[in-house]
């Protein structure tokens, strides 16, 4: 083969390769790494950044090497987000809308050393679950099936001196929750007094609703439990309202003995205004005489 043929087959071949390559790169979104928009497993980032969003039951995962950043005591999220990030959120929507069954639980991480910079709100782990509850809403998440809870952790992960994520996110069936809800709000446990008494005394199946309640109350931070004291109508009416608030008063502060947080309860006394039985007999006077915890 002449040496000239030679040349000019080596240069048509050099400027196929520079063609074929800025061809690749024009059609190939993924040669910078990310595809736009697209979700990409956190793992696979090698960021200390991932937000992993998942329900395993359903087979369903939006991951991406980004997540809310929140100032340390604070719960605010940094703006803007990044168009994965929104992405992120929007497919964790579409699957709540998808799927009628499930509810999404947001815990709000803090650290011990942390102050809650939120006045309006006590705690501030809820308070970061409720930023992000709202985030949702807005973006067009059910806020029916969107839960809130709080939990300190020890050492939160950080980035710049920035709380990475600050909220946990799981999915669970929300006909199991909703049942639960039912049940607590159709039953009730009525303490019964003696004329002048205020101690309380728990049947099992009395202890075992209280026991549901609180579970209850602790993975719903937002529900409360309702007490409500009652008296028959012997005495002074203003005596006997004193005495009901009295004593649906000892109860709250019963239950708060027993884990469920105060501003989680309300209570009040209405004396002998609903009486359940007859005032007329001693039987249907120590009926009356009552104080009934549910879920409010």
């Amino acid at each position: 083969m002449n040496r000239p043929i030679v040349i000019v087959l080596f240069v048509l071949l050099f400027f196929w390769l520079i063609g074929a390559s800025m061809c690749h790169n024009a059609t190939c979104p993924m040669c910078d790494g990310v595809a736009k928009g697209a979700i990409i497993p956190a793992a696979a980032s090698g960021s200390d950044l991932s937000i992993n969003i998942d329900d395993q039951e359903l087979n369903f995962n939006a991951a991406y090497a980004d997540n809310l950043l929140f100032a340390n005591s604070s719960c605010e999220y940094t703006t803007p987000l990044s168009p994965e990030l929104q992405e992120v959120f929007k497919n964790t929507i579409q699957h709540l809308h998808d799927n009628t069954e499930r509810i999404l639980g947001l815990t709000g991480l803090y650290e011990e050393e942390e102050t809650n910079g939120c006045d309006d709100v006590a705690d501030l782990g809820i308070a970061r679950a409720e930023q992000v509850k709202q985030l949702l809403v807005q973006m067009g998440a059910p806020e029916e099936r969107i839960e809130i809870d709080a939990s300190e952790i020890r050492d939160l992960n950080e980035h710049k001196d920035m709380i990475v994520g600050g909220v946990d996110y799981r999915f669970r069936t929300y006909e199991e929750e909703v049942s639960e809800e039912v049940a607590l709000r159709t039953d009730k446990i009525i303490l019964y007094f003696d004329t002048n008494a205020q101690e309380i005394n728990l049947t099992d199946e009395q202890r075992n609703y209280l026991d549901r309640l609180i579970a209850y109350l602790e993975q719903n931070p937002e529900a409360k439990a309702s007490v409500t004291g009652h008296t028959d109508d012997r005495g002074d009416d203003a005596w006997n309202m004193r005495l009901s608030r009295k004593r649906s008063e000892f109860v709250r502060d019963f239950m708060i003995e027993q884990g469920i947080l105060k501003r989680q309860i309300t209570n009040e006394g209405i004396g002998p205004d609903e009486p359940i039985e007859s005032n007329a007999t001693e039987e249907g006077r120590a009926k009356n005489r009552r104080v009934e915890i549910t879920l409010g």
